[in-house]
C-alpha cells in the first residue's frame, strides 16, 4: 500500500509517522552503529566508513551484517499486459530496503515500536534484497515489488506481517493470494504470493487488471 500523505484532524496520519520513522532512521541507527564500528577498530575504521559506506540499511541496523554486503539482485521479468507499461527508469525499479520495511509495517500499526532507538524486527530482520517495479496504464498505476530473504521462513514472517497490513486496511481475501481493498488511500488489489525465499507483490486498480499488471 501507498501511504496518505493526507494529514487528519485527529493527529498525525499513517504519512506523518511513516516519514517520521524513515527520516529518523538514520540518525537513530548511525550513533550505535559509529560507536560498534568504533570500538572493533578505531577511528580508522570510522574513517573506512567514509570511503565505503553501508550497502544497505539492514546492514546499521543488524549488527550481524557485513558492512559492505550488496543486496542481492532482482530481475523482475516484464509480463505486462498491452497498455501497461513500465516508468521510464533506469535501472529498472528501485530498491527500499529494510528500513523501509520496518517503516512501512510500524506506521501502519502491524508491528509495535517498542523502541524508538530499534528498527529490528522479526518481520523483516531476514530482509536480502527487493526490487520495486512500477508500472501505468493512461491514469492507473500498479506495481510488481519482489523480495528475496535469506530463507523461506524469513519470506514467510515478511507475507505473515503483510497480509496482517492488508487486513488492517480492509483488504478481504478473494482466493488463496488475492485481496481487495474497496476505498481509501488503499483502495485495490494486491496479490501475494510465495515461493522459497521470494516474496512477490502485484498491486492493481482492481482484481481483473492484477494479471494485466503481471501475469502469473
Amino acid at each position: 500500500p501507498e501511504l496518505d500523505a493526507d494529514a487528519g484532524e485527529d493527529g498525525p496520519t499513517i504519512a506523518d509517522r511513516g516519514v517520521r520513522l524513515a527520516l529518523a532512521q538514520p540518525y537513530v541507527e548511525g550513533v550505535g552503529f559509529v560507536a560498534d564500528r568504533r570500538a572493533e577498530g578505531g577511528w580508522e575504521a570510522i574513517n573506512g566508513l567514509h570511503e565505503d559506506p553501508p550497502q544497505t540499511t539492514a546492514a546499521t541496523i543488524y549488527p550481524d551484517r557485513p558492512v559492505d554486503s550488496a543486496p542481492t539482485e532482482l530481475s523482475i521479468p516484464d509480463r505486462s499486459a498491452d497498455g501497461w507499461e513500465r516508468f521510464d527508469h533506469e535501472p529498472v525499479g528501485d530498491t527500499l530496503g529494510a528500513g523501509a520495511l520496518y517503516t512501512m509495517l510500524a506506521s501502519n500499526g502491524v508491528i509495535e515500536e517498542d523502541d524508538p532507538t530499534e528498527y529490528a524486527h522479526p518481520a523483516v530482520a531476514g530482509w536480502a534484497g527487493d526490487r520495486f517495479v512500477p508500472y501505468r496504464n493512461g491514469e492507473e498505476y500498479g506495481y510488481v515489488w519482489e523480495l528475496a530473504w535469506e530463507s523461506p521462513a524469513d519470506a514467510e514472517a515478511f507475507a505473515d506481517a503483510y497480509r496482517d497490513l492488508l487486513e488492517s486496511q480492509g483488504g478481504l481475501a478473494r482466493g488463496a493470494a488475492d485481496y481487495v481493498i474497496a476505498d481509501g488511500p488503499f483502495a485495490g488489489a494486491y496479490r501475494l504470493t510465495v515461493a522459497g525465499d521470494r516474496v512477490r507483490i502485484v498491486n492493481a486498480p482492481d482484481r481483473d487488471a492484477l494479471g494485466a499488471v503481471h501475469s502469473r
